[in-house]
């Protein structure tokens, strides 16, 4: 209870020093008017699948970008989804190695009920939304300096693979 009173108290001096929204946030720009806006420049790729080279992994097991246009492939439902056709390589495809130009098959865990906590047969149906992890790749400023490396424990073959499953529960006892 003390640290909600805290919070709120300090909230309150925030606002009541008139913090202007656009000190707020890295938009740097007020949240009421949008006249002024400059969106940041970006292209995404050109690039049939297959054709373009891509990004490393920002981390150890996360989603990778999509390399390749996407527009042809959405809206995503479960009953139409695009990806699959070139990505659902069954749910043993995290023991096969990736070829060069190959697509990127699904992992493990797209083919595993966390809620039931068992193996399927097919891809989950948690999973059929692939841009809600998956974002197209694009050249981009960022908007802070980061000096970030991820770490991918020695193994080059994770910054294109998952093996998010086989180490889910790590470190728990």
């Amino acid at each position: 209870m003390k640290k909600i009173l805290l919070s709120m108290f300090a909230g309150s001096l925030l606002f009541a020093n008139g913090v202007s929204d656009s000190d707020i946030g890295l938009r740097k720009h007020s949240l009421d008017d949008e006249k002024k806006l400059q969106i940041q420049n970006f292209n995404y790729s050109t690039k049939e699948a297959g054709e373009s080279e891509r990004f490393e992994r920002a981390y150890l097991n996360a989603p990778p970008q999509i390399p390749h246009i996407v527009e042809d492939f959405l809206p995503i439902t479960s009953d139409n989804n695009m990806c699959v056709s070139c990505h659902d390589l069954g749910a043993d495809a995290g023991a096969e190695t990736l070829e060069a130009g190959s697509p990127t098959p699904m992992p493990k865990s797209h083919y595993y009920d966390f809620r039931e906590n068992k193996q399927l047969e097919e891809l989950s149906q948690a999973r059929f939304n692939c841009v809600q992890c998956h974002t197209p790749q694009a050249e981009l400023k960022p908007l802070v300096e980061n000096t970030f490396k991820p770490d991918f424990k020695g193994d080059n073959d994770k910054k294109h693979r998952s093996n998010l499953l086989d180490v889910l529960n790590e470190g728990i006892k």
